[in-house]
């Protein structure tokens, strides 16, 4: 199995997240000729494969662990010079996935010729749609989770260098929080903005002291972002319209916080309207909550590093978002930086891996796994 050819196979042809049907298709192909099980579940897109122990020692209980990795790709145009860049028009796998898949494809196989050695169950996850922050909850929902012991999972890191682990206790990205906003007033000429009730001015009012929240209601002490990201309103230089329309996102690293800044930002909206006479539509999105890495996993994996002569670093907690978290709300699960090179960063439309990463950091993961 030539894993950089399967990497570039995947790089050239993204898909976005529940329409990965080609690479579905192409994962399965590559199991299937390497005699590994797929188990048989209600996905459209995404699989899961199995590795069953067969050295299970008589009156033992069999454990189950997994390995799980995202397949989807980004509405990104790829501007890089690659020899096998994207060949998906908008589409690019510009946040690595296509090192996940090539990891999980194999460390299904490694672990398939050495079944029977094992013993304990093995799954190897191909997670749809993390893009879209749900994707993980297909998994969730198919119960197979239900049983493992622990679950491992791992992100490519273009802050480290390529083959550096960035491994770290507790959250390593923060739960996402969204935010949509339909502020109303009463219209009325510019000329005369004593017949308005001006939704630009109450909502711009709103955009400068939410940040109040962070500055004067979060401690110091714990990680939290506040950004509006999405601002409109009018359409003409002397109306002062009815409407202003916000968006935005909430980034936090603990449950506390997470709800603290949820209560005071809707306590802010009604407060916002009672002061400009406005009328607010909220909708307040939850979406995947924090990383949770647990300790003795991640001792775990930097004792495995070392012994692989792998540089393992502490990194710091990154406010992007992971639905990886919703697997940790099951079982215990470690996320681990891979470092891609240093580069332009994730989402970016030159963001380029170094594939030579895939000549042993499966290996490093099957060990991993084998260790716990």
């Amino acid at each position: 199995m030539d894993i950089i050819e399967i990497f570039k196979d995947f790089h050239k042809h993204p898909e976005l997240s529940y329409q990965e049907f080609r690479t579905t298709q192409k994962i399965k192909e590559i199991l299937q000729k390497e005699g590994v099980e797929i188990l048989s579940l209600n996905l459209e897109t995404g699989l899961v494969a199995i590795i069953r122990g067969k050295n299970i020692p008589e009156g033992s209980v069999k454990k189950t662990f997994a390995f799980r990795c995202d397949i989807d790709g980004l509405p990104v145009k790829e501007e890089t010079d690659l020899e096998y860049k994207s060949l998906e028009e908008g589409k690019m796998h510009a946040c690595g996935h296509d090192v996940h898949i090539s990891t999980g494809l194999k460390v299904a196989v490694l672990l398939n010729q050495k079944k029977a050695e094992l013993s304990a169950d093995y799954l190897v996850i191909f997670q749809p749609g993390e893009e879209s922050s749900n994707g993980a909850l297909k998994i969730v929902e198919t119960g197979i989770l239900k049983d493992v012991e622990a679950v491992v999972a791992l992100h490519v890191n273009p802050e480290l260098e390529a083959g550096v682990l960035g491994i770290k206790e507790n959250a390593i990205t923060s739960s996402v929080d969204k935010f949509k906003m339909t502020v109303t007033g009463v219209g009325a000429h510019g000329a005369k903005p004593e017949n308005s009730v001006d939704p630009i001015l109450a909502a711009s009012h709103f955009v400068s002291n939410v940040q109040s929240i962070i500055s004067r209601n979060v401690s110091p002490l714990s990680n939290a972002v506040v950004s509006v990201t999405h601002f409109e309103s009018g359409h003409t230089w002397n109306i002062i319209p009815e409407k202003a329309f916000l968006e935005g996102t909430i980034r936090t690293s603990d449950n506390e916080t997470r709800k603290l800044i949820e209560e005071r930002f809707k306590s802010f909206v009604q407060g916002n309207d009672v002061s400009f006479g406005t009328k607010t539509e909220l909708d307040f999105i939850k979406s995947n909550p924090a990383t949770n890495n647990d300790s003795g996993l991640c001792q775990k994996a930097r004792q495995v590093a070392e012994s692989q002569n792998l540089k393992s670093v502490v990194t710091p907690l990154s406010m992007v978002g992971e639905d990886f978290a919703y697997f940790q709300e099951i079982t215990k699960g470690i996320i681990i930086w891979v470092g891609s090179g240093i580069g332009p960063n994730l989402h970016n439309p030159k963001f380029i891996a170094d594939y030579n990463v895939l000549n042993f950091i499966p290996e490093y993961f099957v060990e991993l796994l084998l260790s716990l």
